[in-house]
């Protein structure tokens, strides 16, 4: 895909919206920037989306987990990886039994849990719910995305790149 943009659309405007942070390591960040650019030309706030009925009402909620048994390990930046995170998150099965627990003891609403793959496999299974990644056909996953217009509660796990927008 860099191959299409830098030969035949290096000439092409282009509108790339993101959220989420930007790592800190230089190395990773660098890479970033060097594919889409490191400064913002325009912001839209979430009001006017709103307001012109391109997005719709989110309630986030954001809990703070503290994991003892990485504690030593996620305040030395020296020792701490991404991958060390990646994998801690991944295969740690009484953190996802916690989060699974959690989520079930939270009031029955649309529920929407964005995570990784490895994650969100083991957290569906645990939580009997539908897990929507790369391999899920277009028209399945518009079938479970319908569910949450026809019901109130309605529970998806899914990965990050397949259904963090538009739904």
């Amino acid at each position: 895909i860099f191959d299409l943009f830098r030969n035949y659309l290096n000439h092409a405007r282009m509108r790339v919206g993101m959220t989420g942070s930007v790592p800190n390591d230089k190395h990773k960040r660098e890479k970033i920037f060097c594919h889409i650019g490191d400064s913002v030309i325009y912001k839209v706030p979430y009001q006017i989306l709103k307001e012109k009925d391109i997005a719709s009402d989110a309630y986030i909620y954001q809990y703070v987990t503290y994991h003892p048994d990485i504690k030593e390990l996620s305040y030395s930046s020296d020792n701490w990886t991404w991958d060390y995170e990646f994998d801690y998150y991944q295969k740690n099965e009484s953190r996802l039994e916690a989060i699974s627990d959690f989520i079930q003891s939270l009031e029955s609403m649309n529920t929407l849990i964005l995570c990784h793959r490895g994650q969100g496999i083991k957290l569906s299974e645990m939580l009997g719910v539908q897990f929507v990644d790369k391999d899920v056909e277009s028209h399945r996953r518009e079938q479970l995305y319908q569910q949450f217009e026809e019901n109130d509660n309605q529970m998806l796990v899914a990965t990050y790149g397949t259904t963090a927008t538009g739904l």
